[in-house]
């Protein structure tokens, strides 16, 4: 009878520890980076993983919310200038990337980016996401209600993606909740891209982006 109960907590804590190692692997942020490598010409490679918040238009730079890179940096959100813009070909705010960076002197650069999972496609996931969270204050097709804004007029046109992205995710006081802490950062990707590529699709800006209040 020892012998049985001793041989199932081996196995619970074999199974909590597999269960565990899946989690990690599950978010790129919290996959553990290989050492540096070392050219003969001094630069140095580093390998990680990451989430994209945002593509340059014109594939200059990449911004991504990455997990520690071993030797170089602490998790953060970062801003990286890229070799050439060919790499980001496909990379969309919301993906979960790996990418290799390239330190020469004072300079980073990433070089290689491969995408390890596709965000959610604004078009089927972020409508349904809309729908459910959003469309009882700002309208089934986005025109606004009494509760909330319209996404077709006014300030909601000037707003840049980065801010549509913040205010899902942190809310703004009185005027909207926050949905941090029900929707993933995906599905807020996703329904962002639902609103700017949906239903403003048509919708003339007034090129403006990033004015304050």
């Amino acid at each position: 009878m020892k012998a049985f109960a001793k041989v199932s907590v081996i196995v619970l804590f074999s199974v909590f520890g597999v269960l565990s190692g899946c989690g990690e692997v599950n978010d790129p942020k919290l996959q553990e980076t290989p050492d540096p490598e070392t050219r003969d010409d001094g630069t140095q490679i580093y390998q990680a993983s990451g989430i994209v918040k945002a593509v340059d238009e014109n594939g200059k730079q990449i911004t991504i919310d990455h997990g520690d890179i071993k030797g170089l940096m602490s998790a953060m959100t970062m801003d990286f200038r890229v070799a050439d813009p060919s790499v980001l070909k496909g990379v969309s705010a919301g993906d979960n990337v790996d990418f290799e960076l390239e330190k020469n002197g004072s300079e980073i650069t990433l070089t290689k980016i491969i995408v390890s999972k596709k965000a959610p496609t604004g078009n089927s996931e972020g409508a349904q996401i809309f729908k459910s969270n959003c469309a009882e204050c700002h309208g089934e097709s986005g025109g606004g209600t009494e509760k909330g804004i319209s996404f077709l007029e006014g300030h909601a046109l000037d707003h840049p993606r980065e801010d549509f992205v913040r205010q899902v995710k942190l809310g703004d006081g009185d005027k909207m909740p926050s949905f941090g802490e029900k929707l993933s950062q995906a599905e807020i990707e996703a329904v962002v891209t639902y609103v700017r590529e949906v239903i403003q699709k048509d919708v003339k800006r007034s090129g403006s982006e990033g004015h304050d209040h």
